[in-house]
């Protein structure tokens, strides 16, 4: 059993009670809170567009400039405003609200496209692409949509992976041949997946199991059309498994059956799309390595397949052929994700929930224990979280000073916005990252004065401005409070 547990990779759907692909969110409601898994760790989004890991990070996968593991979440420094996120085995992908594209991680196959082999532990821009819509991460490959709707992928290309009609490695980003109109791509293990904008569903790659779906168990290095599907919404790939998500709320799922992944009460595998017993009402969908996620438009979530671990979250370790519902989750599951043997949900309340394996950390719940229920990953949430500054303009005599114009720049993130004390010198600044800031004071007749202000996630704090006449004895600035 244990040399079939490789990964996989996750292709998680956010949903406002419809699916939405990946190109309609990113082009409207993103940023919000995303997950998504690599083999042993997993990648969050908070509303505010930073990125937190945790899990293993032999190859600096967490991007947070070390190789060492963390069972809580960590921040990814040097990345903001970012509207997507993507796990391959050992890197992890984000994607940039300009539409550029961020690798960090394992390199050994070109996966982060920097033109080297050689590991980064915090994030790297990926040349040679922009205008990017949606990223995906296969085992050890990279894929993109650009918003003219062509795929482009990099990293290994062992089994025609990348889909350039060739098997030659590529350490920097090569389009999809005969590919357009796509709206959303996902990565298997050794294979890949791309939605078209007529709801057709097509793969390439690896196919030993049939997760190309064309009928065949032939390898493809350019893309071929699954058959008998359409209106399709929703794609997600696994370790040798592929999923699709209807218009309707029905699964179809076809590929390696050997943990019963795809949910047609057998064990058999299938390289023709079967559907999912019992699986209605599906909004959105994602693969770990040998399971496969629903969630409904009540809030549930449902898996099937592999349990060794716990992944399915129902409280057992029996693996299941049929989807069966996970326990103990507080609340509505809003998104879904799963990794190689784990698997991630978030509630509507931003709160982040996660069952299965645990060896690495990944579970982010402080320990290495593996879990059947769900644990909630403690002190963290991926609800917008904003800081504020307020505080009052006061001369030298304690008195409050109106019409103040007061500067605020950001230093790490560049940012700047002016407001001005009102009648009782009272000003603020809201909606505001965490950061480090400058506020500079200005108004006639009073000597300009300067404060710094580090500000952490989801602080509030006062500062006093104080400000001194021309002509008067300069005042020690106050240290905020």
């Amino acid at each position: 059993m244990g040399n079939r547990k490789a990964l996989v990779i996750v292709s998680a759907l956010l949903f406002s009670l419809s699916v939405i692909t990946p190109s309609r969110l990113f082009a409207s409601i993103l940023p919000m809170p995303q997950i998504a898994a690599g083999g042993h760790h997993t990648i969050t989004l908070k509303s505010i567009g930073t990125v937190w890991t945790w899990g293993d990070n032999w190859n600096g996968q967490l991007g947070d400039g070390s190789a060492i593991t963390q069972n809580t979440p960590v921040h990814v420094d040097g990345l903001n405003n970012i509207i997507g996120i993507a796990g391959g085995y050992l890197h992890s992908v984000a994607l940039g609200s300009d539409g550029t594209v961020w690798t960090w991680g394992n390199n050994t196959y070109g996966q982060l496209a920097d033109n080297s082999a050689t590991d980064r532990t915090t994030p790297i821009k990926v040349n040679g692409i922009n205008d990017v819509t949606s990223v995906a991460g296969g085992y050890y490959h990279t894929i993109a949509l650009k918003s003219d709707g062509t795929a482009w992928t990099w990293g290994d290309n062992t089994y025609g992976q990348l889909g350039d009609g060739t098997k030659t490695n590529s350490s920097t980003p090569v389009k999809v041949n005969g590919l357009n109109n796509v709206i959303a791509v996902a990565g298997g293990y050794w294979h890949t997946i791309a939605l078209k904008s007529d709801g057709t569903v097509w793969t390439w790659g690896d196919n030993i199991h049939g997760q190309l779906g064309d009928g065949t168990n032939t390898e493809r290095n350019t893309p071929v059309q699954v058959i008998g599907l359409s209106n399709i919404i929703a794609v997600s790939g696994g370790y040798y498994h592929t999923v699709a998500l209807k218009s309707d709320g029905t699964v179809w799922t076809w590929g390696d059956n050997y943990y019963g992944q795809l949910g047609d009460e057998t064990n058999d595998d299938s390289n023709v799309p079967v559907q999912m017993v019992g699986a209605g009402d599906v909004v959105a969908i994602a693969c770990g390595g040998g399971h496969t996620l629903c969630l409904r438009t009540d809030g549930s979530v449902w898996v099937c397949g592999s349990n060794y671990d716990g992944q399915l979250g129902n409280g057992e370790n029996t693996d299941s052929n049929k989807p069966v519902l996970v326990s103990s989750i507080s609340g509505i599951v809003t998104a879904i994700a799963g990794g190689l043997w784990h698997t991630i949900a978030v509630g509507s309340d931003g709160t982040v929930w996660t069952w299965g394996n645990n060896f690495n950390g990944q579970l982010g719940d402080g320990t290495h224990d593996r879990r059947n229920t769900p644990v909630r990953v403690e002190d963290f949430n991926l609800a917008q979280t904003t800081s504020k500054i307020y505080g009052y303009t006061i001369d030298s005599n304690g008195q409050y000073v109106d019409a103040v114009k007061l500067r605020l720049k950001g230093e790490k993130v560049k940012t700047s916005e002016t407001t001005y004390s009102d009648v009782n010198g009272y000003f603020e600044f809201k909606g505001l990252n965490a950061n480090s800031y400058t506020i500079k004071s200005k108004k006639k007749g009073y000597k300009d004065a300067k404060y710094k202000v580090i500000l952490e996630e989801g602080e509030t704090k006062e500062v006093g401005v104080m400000i001194q006449t021309k002509e008067g004895t300069p005042t020690p600035s106050p240290t905020p409070k």
